[in-house]
């Protein structure tokens, strides 16, 4: 145990090594290419695998819920397959069956919508302020930033604040590329951000989902915190949560 607990402070400062080969700085033009790569293949990433999306098919209902609909479309199985076989042990055999198809499907459904509106929602982006990041952040308070990797030189995250209401301004785009997460380029975009909306609002918004964990836990260490969710629907097992900093 002692071992683990003695690595901690080691893990930290590997991390904070990484982090120390990490610049952040204000958008340019010629960064418009990486930074929608980027958000891109973040997207594509947090989508879970269709094994994934059996699991929060099941963890989205109550227990009653799912229970509730398991029996009923188990006795409704077993009397279609009892009136065609007139065999309780056949009827039984072929109801289970039936019922894991069902169950089967109703997760591929769910997970060809999920991806539906991730590919919607990304259409949407790049055809909104991504289209234009220099034009769409460059007005009044709006800014977009960019963590560059000074090893590389390339983009390696990236983060947006727009004017959301009067006193509150709304995090966006917060993306890093997936081969440099857990190395504190989160915590170095946030920074930035901060500081550059101290005085200017009075708090801080920003909406994230129930598929970015590691998203969430990094807004709660912040001081983010949760103020509203909002489910898709009740077929779908996937909600938005807004959360928000006082400045």
């Amino acid at each position: 145990m002692y071992f683990f607990v003695s690595l901690k402070p080691l893990w930290k400062s590997f991390i904070k090594n990484m982090s120390d080969d990490i610049t952040v700085r204000v958008f340019r033009p010629e960064d418009s290419k990486q930074v929608k790569k980027i958000f891109v293949d973040g997207m594509n990433w947090i989508m879970p695998t269709y094994p994934n999306t059996i699991l929060r098919a099941i963890q989205y209902h109550s227990p009653i819920v799912y229970t509730s609909v398991f029996i009923v479309l188990l006795t409704l199985y077993s009397q279609i397959t009892y009136y065609f076989t007139q065999s309780i042990a056949l009827s039984t055999i072929l109801s289970v069956i039936y019922l894991l198809i069902s169950v089967l499907i109703y997760s591929a459904v769910i997970y060809l919508y999920c991806h539906k509106m991730k590919d919607d929602f990304v259409a949407l982006s790049l055809g909104a302020d991504l289209k234009d990041i220099h034009e769409y952040y460059n007005k009044g308070v709006n800014r977009f930033w960019v963590a560059i990797d000074d090893r590389t030189g390339e983009v390696v995250g990236c983060v947006g604040i727009l004017e959301k209401d009067k006193d509150v301004l709304e995090l966006k785009r917060m993306s890093v590329r997936s081969d440099m997460r857990r190395r504190g380029v989160g915590v170095k975009l946030m920074e930035a951000l901060e500081a550059y909306c101290v005085g200017k609002c009075k708090k801080i918004g920003l909406g994230t989902s129930i598929l970015q964990p590691p998203a969430m836990t990094l807004y709660r260490k912040r001081g983010f915190t949760l103020k509203g969710t909002q489910y898709v629907s009740w077929f779908v097992p996937i909600y938005f949560l807004w959360f928000e900093k006082e400045m």
